[in-house]
């Protein structure tokens, strides 16, 4: 049952993770627009819904993190830009795309290297 919990925590954590990336993107670029509270409201959501399942939990040893940059965030932010460039819902800017590509590769190339000189 724990088992469970923790992997739909971490599907909500991935999916708050990747609302919380379109919020920031809507934001510097759109501002205050009607795309950006609908991202900003399923990071709230799916955050709350996360922290009452890390609250309810049984377990003694309590793990969380509410915006898992994982492959699931990731994967999910690299399919919005796909079909944004099929349907243009959103209007992805391909200079300022760069700059969030750098940013997601070094979140998730840090920790990686960080660990391997830990175990050392």
């Amino acid at each position: 049952m724990v088992s469970i919990i923790k992997r739909k925590g971490a599907i909500e954590s991935s999916c708050s993770a990747y609302c919380l990336i379109m919020s920031i993107y809507c934001f510097m670029n759109f501002g205050f627009a009607q795309i950006f509270w609908i991202y900003f409201s399923l990071m709230t959501l799916l955050s709350i819904i996360y922290t009452y399942r890390v609250y309810n939990s049984d377990e003694s040893n309590k793990t969380y993190a509410f915006f898992n940059f994982d492959q699931l965030s990731i994967g999910l932010f690299l399919i919005t830009i796909y079909f944004d460039f099929q349907y243009s819902f959103i209007g992805f800017n391909i200079n300022s795309l760069s700059k969030y590509f750098l940013v997601l590769g070094l979140m998730l190339t840090i920790p990686t290297i960080i660990r391997q000189f830990i175990r050392k």
